[in-house]
């Protein structure tokens, strides 16, 4: 079983990915215009 700061710092860390990917996204959609 994984404890709570565990399962905690993972969710962090895909956070940490998910704005990345929006911010390439962002970008990329810019870079369009």
């Amino acid at each position: 079983m994984k404890s709570i700061k565990g399962a905690s710092e993972e969710d962090e860390d895909d956070e940490e990915e998910f704005m990345d990917r929006s911010r390439e996204i962002k970008r990329e959609s810019s870079s369009q215009h």
